[in-house]
């Protein structure tokens, strides 16, 4: 792969999961630079293979408030995004992943739905504010049926874009 068509990109998920691993090992292998972001001290301490850097953050803070957590993320993530400057910014689940990756600011921005982040009812009107800012706000939503497709347009995605 010439250095003009390799892309940087920043996944934003538990990278312990099997589907976070199966995309960022997609890329990977085809000679992208990869970066994992994760900030709820999910995932594995094992490596997932070369060219894959994993990222660890405290997404929390000292301040356990919603509010005060949620600055800290934005701050936090929004850091590491201008360092690592990537082409492409992919969270696998609306939340908490996703929401990270619409606080930062950083487009293009993709997220990934995975079924009960959009598919179980949301606890309170916070979740559902967050829910509906980050859908809206992303540049493409993946959804593996069409029925979560349905359920990411309801929660705010635009249909355009899923």
């Amino acid at each position: 792969m010439s250095a003009a068509d390799r892309l940087s990109l920043a996944f934003i998920g538990n990278p312990g999961h099997i589907l976070v691993r199966r995309w960022v090992t997609f890329f990977a292998r085809r000679g992208h630079e990869v970066a994992v972001l994760e900030g709820f001290g999910n995932g594995t301490s094992a490596e997932l293979g070369e060219g894959i850097r994993v990222i660890r953050y405290d997404a929390r803070g000292t301040i356990r408030l919603p509010f005060a957590s949620a600055l800290h993320a934005r701050r936090v993530v929004r850091r590491i995004l201008r360092d690592l400057d990537p082409d492409v910014v992919h969270a696998h689940t609306v939340r908490p992943y996703g929401w990270q990756a619409g606080l930062a600011g950083h487009h293009p921005y993709v997220v990934s739905t995975w079924g009960s982040d959009v598919l179980m009812p949301l606890p309170g009107w916070r979740a559902r504010f967050w829910q509906r800012r980050t859908l809206s706000r992303a540049d493409l939503v993946t959804a593996v049926s069409p029925y979560m497709r349905d359920a990411a347009i309801r929660d705010g995605a635009r249909a355009d874009r899923v």
